[in-house]
């Protein structure tokens, strides 16, 4: 190869590349054009819809890596799922198809207090103003507002801000004056809504709190009713009658009743969870059975009658005899034939019964 070929091929090889960069970044423009296109073209048509998301959405600007064909006949779009908040653009003739994703348009509205507003002023929709060139659907903003309190005063003509407003909770307020001790209900309140600071969630009360409660202290009309004011009623298991220390506990001596306040963290709640016990102490009517005031006793008590069963093939024989020893169920025991003094041993199988093997 000669000097003088390699020397001319060197003056050329720089035109080349600028060609092919040339081209490349045509290429690039025009797909950019291609990209700006459909994409106007959809937020027209998205535009001229009559749906809920014309006018009050923008479209997303596409990837640069996604490749768009120069559709001849023009795009066609579409809404396939509007809660998904896409466009789908086809270009007719072709499988080619893309999703467009759109979001909300992000609006600037100078909303005003339309009047001066003492703090925890509850708001209504007639408290703050919109520009009347505001957009249609900027009215909801006002709805927004409504229903809420200020957490501090405002002045006619001040910008609103979230950060001025705070929830509102239901709240229960007081007819009349109830005395401590009260045997409360709903018909005693009228309900009302208080701003959030004023109840928090750990001194709200909800109706169903009221229904048999009683009031803890005094309360004047007007009031707002708190948890810290009453004393919720809760089932329990209670004496029914005086029950002396050492008694056998029983359906026929307890009975479920009531009690207000904080419950004991061991009281008997159901009759189905007393265990077979005695008293360990006096029980007045009407008083919390309580684990720690009871004595559970086995299955089977030395001394008491145990009805003893045997079954042999289809034929079972009961009889009635002696514990001699006490026996949870499952164990064996010793028990006494009170007509022949005989013993035998038997598996205790509840209370006060047994069967031989």
């Amino acid at each position: 190869m000669s000097i003088r070929y390699v020397l001319g091929a060197r003056r050329y090889i720089p035109v080349l590349l600028l060609a092919t960069i040339a081209q490349a970044y045509s290429l690039s423009l025009a797909s950019q054009e291609i990209s700006t296109s459909l994409v106007s073209t959809a937020r027209a048509w998205l535009d001229s819809q009559d749906s809920e998301v014309a006018g009050a959405y923008m479209l997303l600007p596409l990837d640069s890596r996604v490749e768009i064909p120069s559709c001849n006949g023009g795009f066609e779009f579409s809404l396939p799922h509007p809660g998904n908040k896409t466009v789908l653009a086809r270009c007719p003739g072709s499988d080619w198809s893309l999703y467009l994703q759109f979001r909300a348009a992000e609006t600037s509205i100078a909303v005003h207090f339309a009047s001066d507003l003492p703090a925890g002023h509850r708001l209504n929709v007639g408290d703050v103003t919109l520009p009347q060139s505001a957009h249609v659907d900027a009215a909801a903003q006002l709805s927004a507002f409504s229903g809420k309190f200020l957490r501090s005063a405002v002045r006619a003509g001040q910008p609103v801000n979230q950060s001025l407003f705070e929830e509102g909770v239901p709240a229960f307020r007081v007819r009349q004056s109830l005395a401590a001790g009260s045997d409360l209900d709903q018909s005693m309140f009228d309900q009302t809504v208080r701003p959030i600071s004023t109840l928090p969630p750990g001194r709200q009360v909800a109706a169903k709190q009221l229904e048999g409660a009683r009031s803890v202290r005094a309360l004047p009309a007007g009031a707002i009713i708190t948890l810290a004011d009453i004393a919720s009623r809760q089932a329990v298991l209670t004496a029914a009658v005086t029950i002396p220390r050492g008694t056998l506990l029983s359906s026929d001596n307890t009975t479920m009743g009531y009690y207000w306040g904080r419950m004991p963290h061991d009281a008997i709640l159901e009759p189905a969870a007393l265990p077979r016990a005695t008293a360990t102490s006096t029980l007045l009517p009407g008083q919390v059975l309580r684990i720690s005031g009871i004595r559970s006793l086995p299955a089977v008590v030395k001394g008491e009658d145990v009805i003893v069963s045997i079954k042999r093939n289809l034929v079972e024989i009961s009889q009635v005899m002696s514990a001699s020893q006490d026996g949870q169920i499952g164990q064996q025991i010793e028990l006494l034939n009170k007509e022949s003094g005989g013993r035998i041993r038997a598996a205790v199988t509840g209370v006060g019964t047994a069967t031989i093997p």
